[in-house]
């Protein structure tokens, strides 16, 4: 039989008809295809919307249009006097430091050892203009610029969850970092640049800028981080605007040695781990796909061997070999479409899944 369109309408009608009897034998043929097309489909799915994530909530990841950090030393007054002009400027220093229980809200001595006595900590202290974008939440609510002022003798401290419970403090205890004895006033929250932080040794404690100096932290050779986060007006806020105020500062300063992230890349060490896991897990769907064809072969040779008699049937009536070769490839390929849409549908729908499992984690 040529292949002409009619012959292509008759196995596509005979296709049709066979395939009504249902799907026995396939089942198996369209779950591998499916389980490996939502593998693969389901990785890509969710790679995609986490970056879309970092992307679209660049300025509250980062703190600001554009973060600038410097290591050892704080800013020039030259160059913080041209980083401000303009804009608004958040200025917060970052370091590790231990953390020891002083005594409770009631004059009791804390535990002096061990480890809820002291723990290693990731300090961060911030000056009024934080958070620049976002919003730092704290547990009891409280006004956080409130949380870290200096009242009845102290500076504030908010910490995370977990650095209360491993120095077995509450709300109103003092705790000692470097020489400075600070009054817990709250639990953090949320803190809207956290993700960008990366790897952290340990919990999150936060005090006001000018609590920093009485802790005797910073010193000569200190491993101290200054940030520098900065909103730009909005006519500078594109990604063209960003992009040339930050060859400017680089031309202004060629020599400063700081290093200049802007909202475009907020997280970068997230944003390569996301596509390391990514890769991975595509190598694994793709194996998934490869093994599970092994099952898609003997399902169709397992079909085909059940087609016999209805094979000689047709040759018996005169139906050429290409003719029943058509018939059975439009079943095979129809079938293989219905097993990659419910693996694309699955795998489109992984995000949405995730979101409901993982969301508030």
């Amino acid at each position: 039989m040529n292949a002409t369109p009619a012959s292509y309408l008759l196995a596509a009608r005979l296709a049709r008809r066979e395939l009504r009897g249902g799907l026995k034998g396939f089942r198996v043929f369209i779950a591998c295809l499916a389980l490996g097309v939502a593998a693969i489909a389901g990785v890509g799915s969710v790679s995609a919307a986490l970056t879309r994530g970092l992307a679209e909530g660049g300025q509250e990841i980062l703190g600001g249009d554009v973060a600038i950090r410097l290591i050892h030393r704080a800013a020039s007054a030259e160059e913080l006097a041209w980083i401000s002009d303009g804009n608004a400027i958040s200025v917060a220093a970052e370091m590790r430091a231990m953390a020891r229980h002083v005594e409770d809200k009631n004059g009791v001595g804390g535990d002096s050892g061990g480890a809820r006595g002291q723990t290693l900590v990731e300090l961060k202290a911030v000056d009024n203009l934080y958070p620049l974008y976002g919003k730092m939440e704290l547990a009891p609510a409280m006004d956080f610029a409130e949380a870290l002022a200096f009242r009845d003798g102290h500076w504030g401290l908010v910490v995370e969850p977990n650095l209360m419970s491993r120095l077995g403090v509450a709300v109103g205890d003092l705790v000692r970092i470097g020489e400075a004895e600070l009054e817990l006033r709250a639990a953090i929250a949320r803190e809207p640049d956290r993700v960008a932080d990366g790897f952290a040794l340990g919990p999150r404690a936060m005090i006001a800028m000018e609590a920093l100096e009485s802790t005797a932290l910073v010193q000569p050779g200190s491993l101290v981080n200054f940030f520098y986060r900065v909103r730009l007006p909005e006519a500078l806020r594109s990604s063209a605007g960003i992009s040339g105020w930050v060859a400017a500062l680089g031309e202004r300063f060629p020599d400063a040695g700081w290093r200049i992230q802007d909202r475009s890349d907020s997280a970068p060490g997230v944003r390569r781990f996301v596509q390391r896991v990514a890769l991975f897990l595509s190598l694994v769907g793709l194996t998934a796909l490869v093994v599970g064809g092994v099952g898609v072969a003997n399902a169709v040779k397992s079909y085909l061997d059940g087609k016999r008699v209805v094979i000689a049937t047709f040759k018996c009536l005169g139906a050429p070999g290409t003719l029943i070769f058509r018939l059975y490839l439009m079943q095979v390929m129809a079938l293989a479409a219905v097993g990659i849409a419910i693996g694309l549908v699955i795998g489109g729908g992984a995000p949405f899944i995730v979101e409901a499992v993982a969301g508030a984690a």
